[in-house]
């Protein structure tokens, strides 16, 4: 019923055969696998991901047996899909009895085993329950910003939220993954990793993916020396290691609009700064 369609397949690429079997059973679908996007960088390989969410009809996220949710990319991905309006299939095989919370809170279809996402795929036409989520312009075309949005482990960030608020800025955080309709008023978006490894915070990967669907410049603060590599590529300013929270406030500080050339400049000073 779904010949024709393109399908993007998302998931994390520890257990690939998943995607095949996808592929054989349904050949007059038009599947994109990441796997075949080019990979010689990471500016490359998000780009083109991120666009394939995009432009295909649906987004397919599977979490197998054993894993309790999708991977850190993917939540990036559906975030993407959702703000555009496609319709999310979730297989969730993870057998832990429960759905993940996120993914069900934005998918069009939830499926708790590959079985039934054929019959739907094979018996039905299927479409998103979700509209597309507009956004007149992006904060980076304005004089000013206004909306910060504060995303992941956030406790840490508490100072900063009080410098902006006293800076006359509007605070937001902790919203549900359906309320993007308040989302959309974003101009700004800090979200915190602590050290751990896995970036727990899928709320924060998946309004990551919202933001880059709208053009809202991320600013993404990491404890972890080494990056999850597809975060620093959606994020327009990245602050890790000892001293990224003092880079964070030089920055705050000194940022009065999101325009290229002037955000730029304060970015030249801070690093200026920093890197003596």
């Amino acid at each position: 019923m779904n010949s024709g369609k393109t399908v993007y397949l998302v998931g994390a690429f520890t257990n690939p055969d998943w995607r095949e079997e996808f592929i054989r059973r349904f050949p007059k679908i038009k599947w994109i696998d990441p796997k075949d996007n080019p990979q010689s960088s990471m500016a490359k390989a998000v780009f083109t991901d991120l666009e394939s969410s995009i432009k295909s009809n649906f987004t397919l996220c599977y979490i197998p047996s054993g894993k309790k949710s999708a991977g850190t990319t993917s939540y990036i991905e559906l975030g993407v899909a959702r703000t555009k309006g496609k319709a999310i299939i979730a297989v969730d095989e993870s057998g832990t009895g429960e759905k993940e919370k996120i993914l069900y809170g934005i998918s069009s279809y939830y499926f708790s085993g590959k079985e039934d996402s054929f019959n739907a795929l094979e018996k039905e036409i299927l479409f998103s329950k979700y509209e597309k989520v507009n956004c007149e312009n992006s904060p980076t075309e304005k004089d000013s910003y206004e909306n910060v949005y504060f995303a992941g482990d956030i406790e840490d960030l508490t100072p900063h939220m009080v410098r902006l608020k006293n800076k006359g800025k509007k605070i937001n955080c902790g919203l549900d993954v359906k309320n993007l309709d308040e989302f959309k008023e974003t101009d700004l978006m800090i979200t915190n990793f602590k050290k751990r490894g896995n970036y727990g915070r899928k709320d924060a990967l998946f309004f990551m993916g919202v933001s880059y669907a709208l053009d809202i410049p991320i600013i993404l603060v990491d404890e972890n020396p080494v990056n999850y590599p597809t975060l620093p590529a959606v994020a327009r300013r990245t602050f890790h290691k000892e001293n990224r929270f003092d880079e964070l406030s030089y920055y705050l500080d000194r940022l009065e609009s999101l325009k290229i050339n002037e955000e730029a400049l304060v970015y030249y000073n801070l690093m200026n700064n920093f890197n003596k």
